[in-house]
């Protein structure tokens, strides 16, 4: 018997791992792989990656997957060692390591050349744990993807580099091809392996979905999957039936939280039609119930009224009423921060900050600059530098020269000089328009 057959992801994982097995098999002298996959399926990769880098793995491949955020080719390679020996630390399999560790965490912090470094650490892992039938995969899926020229100069001075039973895995959107110049220039030995039809949202709904249909929790995720369609086939009245139908499931599970999160979320497909008395009535009921809630022992209420206060913000800049926006985004940062979720704070007090800026509002934009910066002290730097901290840290330290508080200022540039390199400012444009250039981003 098939076990697969009854679990819809896994089906989707099957055709992947053909999907490779089918492209590698064509050419066994592959040096870069390709995924090109759509939005929707990114934690297809995600799954695959898990599974292929763990004992579970299928594939004859070694996989070794790294999201280091790519922000200069200068500094790149140095970033995948320093992450490759992080992921080593936190494995627990340091004092086990043959590979040498020691060896790599000392010339990591003195080394000229870190391209040379990191070719030879990955010669020196191949060679203790790889082989020619078991090939070492280093899979490159950047957390953030600020300058696609660099990363593909990155590659192509890397590949050729590489020892034959070391590869590359890279992955780019569907219908937005970032690496055509790595294509022609490697054709002989680059893998394009197309996605696009994984029905990830059909396997999606059917694993959500599937338990005793008489559950209110499987009848609310049922009805999330309908205004789901209702919104994407401009069914408004779908939408409806549907919503209404959640808030009568959220209210059968007695659950506060599952309450709040079914007049939010019919709320948020509601704003597709622009039905402002129906969506703000929603929010403000949503909202009351997780209020009422915010002291219960239930750890999702918290996220569920950030959200509700995400929402109203939402929609007022939806109906350009920036003022209106800004304070309910205020409203969101201050709740983050009162609950020490200090990296959440930091972006609502930024995008508040945003708001009165839009509204030409100038007081507010540098009291929460100012808000956001502080909060940011309060986040690992990790964290940071795959955010929009770059373009906070920029207009506050702006801010300070205007104000002439050049103390203040100078210890800003000194940390983002720490976080980004002595170029930070060269960077701003890259993160200001960073969307489009954000490769799929799969959390492993």
């Amino acid at each position: 018997m098939d076990h697969n057959a009854h679990s819809p992801i896994a089906r989707c994982l099957e055709k992947m791992q053909y999907k490779w097995e089918k492209a590698t098999a064509s050419n066994p002298s592959w040096q870069i792989a390709c995924w090109q996959m759509g939005e929707d399926e990114a934690e297809m990769l995600n799954a695959f990656c898990q599974i292929e880098s763990s004992v579970q793995g299928s594939m004859p491949e070694l996989f070794v997957v790294l999201l280091t955020p790519f922000q200069d080719v200068e500094t790149f390679s140095a970033d995948l060692i320093k992450d490759w020996l992080k992921m080593w630390v936190e494995s627990g399999q340091v004092s086990a390591s043959d590979w040498g560790f020691d060896y790599f965490s000392q010339e990591i912090q003195h080394t000229q050349n870190a391209d040379s470094l990191l070719i030879e650490l990955l010669n020196r892992f191949y060679q203790v744990y790889g082989s020619a039938q078991q090939p070492l995969v280093l899979g490159l899926i950047p957390r953030l993807l600020s300058h696609v020229e660099g990363y593909t100069i990155w590659i192509k001075t890397i590949l050729p580099q590489l020892h034959s039973g070391i590869r590359l895995m890279v992955v780019e959107q569907l219908n937005t091809p970032l690496f055509k110049q790595i294509q022609k220039k490697f054709r002989d030995t680059y893998l394009h392996i197309p996605c696009g039809d994984l029905n990830v949202a059909q396997a999606l709904e059917e694993a959500a979905t599937s338990g005793d249909p008489n559950q209110p929790e499987i009848q609310f995720r049922q009805c999330l999957f309908q205004m789901g369609k209702g919104t994407a086939s401009n069914n408004q009245q779908q939408v409806e039936e549907w919503g209404e139908k959640a808030l009568l499931a959220a209210q059968k599970s007695g659950s506060q939280s599952m309450m709040a999160t079914a007049y939010l979320v019919y709320a948020g497909f509601l704003m597709h039609f622009g039905k402002e008395t129906a969506i703000q009535s929603l929010l403000d009921r949503g909202i009351q119930i997780a209020r009422a809630a915010i002291k219960s022992t239930d750890p999702a209420i918290v996220p569920v009224l950030l959200q509700l206060y995400g929402y109203k913000s939402a929609w007022y800049s939806m109906s350009a009423q920036r003022s209106k926006a800004a304070e309910w985004m205020s409203r969101q940062g201050e709740l983050a921060q009162e609950h020490q979720l200090y990296f959440q704070a930091m972006l609502a007090y930024y995008r508040t900050a945003a708001l009165y800026k839009q509204n030409g509002n100038s007081e507010p934009v540098g009291i929460f600059t100012q808000k956001g910066y502080q909060m940011s002290l309060q986040v690992d730097d990790e964290i940071l530098k795959t955010s929009d901290f770059l373009l906070l840290g920029n207009d506050y330290y702006e801010q300070c020269r205007q104000e002439k508080h050049f103390e203040e200022s100078d210890q800003i540039h000194q940390r983002l000089t720490r976080l980004y390199g002595l170029d930070w400012q060269e960077l701003l444009y890259a993160q200001s328009e960073k969307g489009k250039y954000i490769a799929l981003q799969p959390q492993i």
